[in-house]
């Protein structure tokens, strides 16, 4: 799956504004009292440490010491943005323009791949998804010695590759059936999508499509969609965090990740669906080992591993729905389950079988069924 990315913009400010956001997003930046320090009202702060630790290569171009231990990060950004417009203008103007001018109207991620497959004697090269372009973007610039790209240019097709993989990330969201993360602006999760599958493969996904509409549509009847898909505070801080939940490794106190392993245990504990899913070695695997083995089994697109309790429970509910509506499996329809609950709330009003099963539609007879199986209690 591909996602267009060559509108016209500025893909080398686009990747330096959302690394600098991405770096004070994953702990350098500093949360202060507004009111113990009005002067910095609606500015942010920076630990000079972590920032530097983060963005070396880029707080490298400055000629002058960074204010420590903390700094004011906004006009770090701005310096750097200019320090690295003129290096780019002076040293690699046709690569800046190409990058840099929205008229260009270039795709960075297919331009970067398609110089490495000239350079390999390739005719053609495999396109980058949003994630590898992100990672090895933040490579590029770390990498002081390139065979290929020349410093300057190494900045620059970093950054680039950065900025295209950010607009993506802003477009990441819930399935519109299930639990799960969608690839970067798509409309389902890779389980549900059709796109891209032809023959045998294109028959199994609508299968797996169509199952998940009745799972979502029996998800909705019982009011479970909320628990599903989570609330709008969380999912706008994920499309806020992914760039960086991606980018760079995160580091958690033994405290905090002992903290998630017991609420990872208890969610399996009661999560036997899932638990046939990753299997059992899974729960003697270590902290790390255990969060891949979730994301490669639930949800691929779900980086931050210290949300995985609560993505266990909704995977276990989604698997109990799907479950329950697989062929072969006996049990209700979503048309039935409405049809008995609309006939309680007849039965409630006054009405007798007869009755209800005219307002329904059906035979009194399916109704003395419903009875006999335990399903209407009503009458």
């Amino acid at each position: 799956m591909s996602i267009s990315g060559a509108g016209g913009a500025n893909w080398v400010l686009a990747g330096w504004t959302a690394l600098h956001r991405a770096a004070l997003d994953i702990g350098a930046g500093i949360d202060y009292d507004p009111q113990e320090y009005p002067q910095l009202h609606n500015r942010s702060v920076a630990d000079t440490g972590q920032y530097v630790a983060l963005l070396g290569p880029l707080t490298e171009l400055l000629d002058k010491e960074l204010e420590a231990p903390s700094m004011r990060a906004e006009p770090v950004r701005i310096l750097v943005w200019r320090k690295l417009r003129t290096l780019g203008r002076k040293n690699c103007p046709d690569l800046w323009c190409l990058l840099t001018d929205p008229a260009q109207r270039v795709d960075p991620a297919r331009e970067y791949r398609h110089m490495q497959a000239s350079r390999e004697g390739k005719a053609t090269a495999r396109p980058l998804s949003p994630i590898l372009a992100a990672r090895r973007g933040y490579r590029l610039l770390w990498q002081s010695e390139h065979d290929q790209i020349d410093p300057a240019s190494r900045l620059i097709w970093g950054l680039a590759l950065i900025g295209w993989s950010a607009r993506h990330w802003h477009e990441v969201a819930i399935c519109e059936l299930c639990f799960r993360f969608t690839y970067p602006g798509a409309r389902f999760c890779d389980e549900h999508t059709q796109r891209g599958q032809s023959g045998t493969g294109h028959s199994l996904a609508y299968r797996r499509y169509r199952l998940g509409k009745k799972a979502h549509a029996l998800a909705k009847h019982r009011g479970q969609l909320d628990f599903l898909r989570g609330n709008t505070i969380v999912r706008d801080m994920r499309r806020r965090l992914a760039l960086s939940d991606v980018i760079f490794e995160w580091g958690y106190e033994p405290e905090s990740i002992h903290d998630e392993m017991v609420l990872l245990q208890a969610s399996l504990a009661a999560s036997p669906r899932v638990m046939k899913k990753i299997g059992t070695t899974a729960l003697d695997a270590d902290f790390e080992t255990l969060t891949e083995i979730l994301r490669e089994q639930l949800d691929p697109y779900r980086w931050d591993p210290m949300l995985w309790g609560w993505a266990i429970l909704q995977a276990e509910m989604w698997f109990a729905l799907e479950e329950e509506l697989s062929p072969g499996k006996r049990g209700y329809g979503l048309v039935t389950q409405e049809r008995i609950a609309r006939a309680e709330a007849l039965a409630k009003s006054g009405l007798n079988s007869r009755q209800i099963a005219h307002e329904l539609g059906i035979s009194p007879s399916t109704i003395s069924k419903w009875i006999a199986r335990g399903r209407f209690s009503a009458l």
